[in-house]
């Protein structure tokens, strides 16, 4: 009778392996994207958001996205940030920054000087137009160029002043205007 008993004795499945089914002889293994962590499952749990099981039974839990990276539920694998995010979950760039896709994906970069980005979840910074200029890091919009001075050429970090003999007397200028003497006859 020992021998009978012991034959109809079942062993809990291991962590990484579940058997939905009873009676049978086997249990499965894990599919990627699914873990299983106690012993006698009878089904793998999905891998939360951001994290990942890339071969079944291997490591019985999911792993967490590296930073840069991001992963839906169920994932077998991460993914690389897109443009304009960052950082693990994959956040937008707030304004004033931006991320391209050949740029490290763990963090978003402030616009350079001459510069700006108004909208978040940006890929690159606009360069300033003639007539503006920003002398800033990380700005959301360039500034104008004052009465008497002129820009340009994009991406100035301050404006010029009108050479004499020229006078400007609107603002945001590219070109400064050649004074003209009034003569009496």
């Amino acid at each position: 009778m020992d021998e009978i008993a012991s034959k109809v004795n079942c062993i809990q499945c291991s962590p990484g392996t579940s058997q939905p089914s009873s009676g049978q002889q086997n249990c499965q293994d894990c599919s990627p994207g699914f873990y299983s962590n106690t012993d006698g499952s009878s089904k793998c749990k999905n891998c939360p958001v951001n994290t990942y099981a890339e071969t079944p039974a291997h490591d019985q839990v999911c792993v967490d996205c590296p930073n840069g990276y991001e992963a839906s539920i169920q994932s077998s694998s991460c993914t690389l940030c897109p443009a304009g995010k960052a950082g693990t979950p994959c956040v937008g760039c707030l304004v004033g920054q931006f991320r391209g896709s050949n740029d490290l994906p763990t963090s978003c970069i402030d616009c350079p000087s001459g510069f700006y980005q108004g909208a978040e979840d940006s890929a690159s910074c606009l360069a300033c137009t003639p007539g503006q200029y920003q002398l800033g890091v990380g700005s959301t919009n360039c500034k104008v160029c004052d009465v008497g001075t002129f820009g340009n050429v994009s991406e100035l970090l301050d404006c010029h002043l009108c050479p004499p003999g020229t006078h400007q007397d609107v603002s945001g200028q590219a070109s400064c205007l050649p004074c003209i003497r009034k003569c009496c006859l």
